[in-house]
């Protein structure tokens, strides 16, 4: 029973802590890389490649039982394997346990297998980004392949003598790149290069081809032929190295290849003179490819700067943020690209776009920074010690000594002027609630005291109170009922006198009476106990810590202007502010009771507790008290209180 109910209280804890970062991390995974590789793959239009990558998302669906789209965990599945996994390790501790108690190392067994199991489904989930890319390079680099055949083609039409070479060798082509395409179960980059060096030999194999065609023909065929040439070795090598504007650098190619090609059919009579008009496209052609280049090369080079810059930039509470921008920045480039005509104004937008990123992320660096120096300076305004003094607690009795359901757990010892033991005893005075008897007051009554009526603790209070009422003392002495905690199975009630002038006369030393009758005798106890002050008293000492956050917390809400970042950095000093109050009230309270050591042990050495006017005045309180309860009130003879 108690395996299953450590075990549930544990795995919520820790689901609730690191699940929702699980879930983040596969979902950043999936919405960053996978889907929008997917798409790209999908928008080729090729079904083997698509097909595979659908094939590789669903065997991951499978395998692990994770959804996308909603973003799903199998969490009742893995909460139990991790129960199966850790039971028939604790199961025989926990038959041995007879309280319900903490255990750290079951806690840690828990977390383990926890987080074994949710990295894996991150890891698989990275794997299957890494395979999901690759295929879209291959289908990217076959894409690329098909349009660089389909140009070569059109090249090659029309040549007279080696037509059958031309069409041998694109046919030959077409099988190898195809080939590679189908071969999905052996993807890899090998397939990237070897479809990068089919392009190669393809363009090599129609360059020769074209420079043999060339020296059979006419002067005229020539004429066109070196164009061809020129095309391949001037105009190819830029088309083949676009990616971005590949379909659009095609078209112009094209476009080039078809003019030269009408121009040929005319079968005009002065080539000379259509020299200048093929050159002249030509140069146009060039000039527009080479822009295109530019703008990709400014593309790769603005991309690469910003990474570069994110990696050197790590930022403390705004890295989301610097990552979000990232990806803005990143889109901002990709759609200037794509919207944008005018070639030359592209590589103006994307400097642009790259200066703004780092412009936005060296502010957000440089509010770190301020919020970094302001933090530091307020906690090390705050490190100073609080100094411990009693009268600044500004103490009333009514603040120390309330009516409580809980007991007060009693420790009894016995301090000596020069007892090897006190400094063991008075060590035990740490927590609230708690009562350190030192010495018994008034005279000892060791032997009990036979009486013949029911010595009622509400009838004792009620004579005691009016006793204090008879004599003045109101102002002076204070008391209340208690319960006294002594490991016992059963509580005990006890009355705990104190005084009410904290101001004047130490609040810890006290005075407790413990009345038991058993039949006709009565047992009686009078102790002098020392009762720490509740930690909730010393929190005045620390009003400079509230004042601080206040003051501080305005500037920090002041340096940026963005309240859901402010409140970001609002929370993270309210957090070390607070540390730094836990830290500081733990400091002191240590000199509190140190304090309270030191003053009992010296009331004791000095006999100021033999002579102290408060315990003695009690004593006589609790005598009357008894004697008025007990119907002697009257009477000449004393019981021996």
């Amino acid at each position: 029973m108690f395996f299953s109910i450590l075990f549930k209280k544990y795995y919520d804890q820790i689901s609730s802590a690191l699940l929702p970062e699980y879930k983040k991390s596969v979902g950043k995974i999936h919405i960053r890389d996978i889907q929008p590789l997917f798409d790209t793959i999908a928008n080729y239009g090729f079904s083997i490649p698509t097909q595979h990558a659908q094939n590789l998302v669903q065997s991951f669906h499978n395998r692990y039982q994770v959804t996308f789209k909603p973003l799903a965990f199998p969490e009742d599945s893995i909460k139990e394997d991790v129960k199966n996994e850790i039971e028939p390790e604790w199961s025989g501790f926990f038959k041995t346990v007879t309280a319900f108690i903490d255990n750290h190392n079951f806690y840690k067994a828990i977390e383990a297998a926890f987080q074994r199991r949710y990295q894996g489904i991150v890891h698989a989930a990275e794997i299957l980004a890494k395979s999901v890319k690759l295929i879209a390079e291959i289908t990217k680099t076959y894409d690329e392949a098909v349009n660089v055949g389909n140009s070569r083609a059109k090249l090659l039409k029309g040549l007279q003598y080696l037509a059958g070479d031309s069409q041998l060798l694109m046919s030959r082509y077409q099988t190898q790149i195809e080939c590679l395409r189908d071969k999905f179960n052996h993807y890899s980059s090998q397939t990237i290069e070897s479809l990068q060096q089919a392009k190669q030999s393809l363009s090599a194999e129609v360059e020769k081809l074209l420079s043999k065609e060339r020296a059979t023909q006419s002067d005229y065929a020539q004429f066109f032929m070196d164009y061809r040439l020129r095309i391949t070795q001037e105009i190819d090598p830029i088309c083949d190295s676009l990616k971005i504007f590949s379909l659009r650098g095609q078209e112009l190619r094209s476009r080039l290849i078809e003019y030269l090609t009408d121009l040929q059919d005319r079968h005009p009579e002065q080539l000379e003179l259509m020299r200048g008009d093929l050159d002249r496209e030509f140069t146009l052609v060039w000039d527009e490819l080479k822009q295109m280049q530019s703008v990709e090369t400014a593309n790769i080079k603005a991309r690469q700067a910003i990474q570069s810059f994110a990696n050197s930039t790590r930022l403390e509470f705004f890295q989301d943020v610097a990552e979000v921008k990232q990806q803005v920045a990143l889109r901002g480039i990709s759609d200037t690209i794509r919207e944008s005509i005018d070639l030359l104004s592209i590589q103006q937008k994307i400097e642009l776009i790259e200066q703004e990123y780092h412009h936005q992320v060296n502010d957000l660096a440089e509010v770190e920074r301020q919020y970094l120096s302001l933090r530091t300076e307020t906690l090390d305004s705050l490190e100073s010690p609080v100094k411990f003094t009693l009268e600044q607690l500004n103490l009333a009795s009514e603040d120390i000594f309330v009516p409580v359901q809980n007991s007060y757990r009693l420790v009894v010892g016995k301090l000596e002027k020069y007892g090897s033991n006190n400094e063991e005893l008075l060590n035990q005075l740490t927590t609230d609630g708690m009562l350190l008897g030192i010495s018994d007051f008034g005279q000892a009554i060791e032997n009990p005291v036979q009486v013949s009526i029911c010595l009622d603790i509400e009838k004792i209070c009620q004579e005691i109170e009016r006793k204090i009422t008879d004599i003045g003392l109101e102002n002076r002495i204070g008391f209340i009922e208690i319960l006294l905690d002594e490991g016992n199975t059963f509580d005990k009630p006890a009355i705990l006198f104190f005084t009410r002038q904290p101001q004047t006369e130490r609040p810890e030393v006290t005075a407790l009476l413990e009345v038991t009758q058993e039949g006709k005798l009565a047992y009686i106890r009078k102790l002098v106990c020392i009762c720490p002050l509740p930690s909730h008293l010393l929190n005045n000492l620390l009003e400079g810590y509230k004042t601080t956050f206040k003051n501080k917390n305005r500037e920090v809400m002041q340096l940026i202007a963005d309240e859901f970042l402010a409140n970001k950095l609002k929370l993270d000093f309210q957090s070390c502010i607070a540390q730094a109050m836990v830290h500081a009230k733990q400091s002191l309270r240590d000199m509190y009771l140190e304090n309270l050591r030191e003053d009992t042990l010296q009331k004791v050495v000095s006999d100021d507790l033999e002579n102290n006017i408060f315990l003695k005045t009690i004593d006589g309180l609790i005598i009357k008290a008894l004697d008025a309860a007990t119907g002697f009130e009257e009477e000449s003879e004393e019981l021996n209180w």
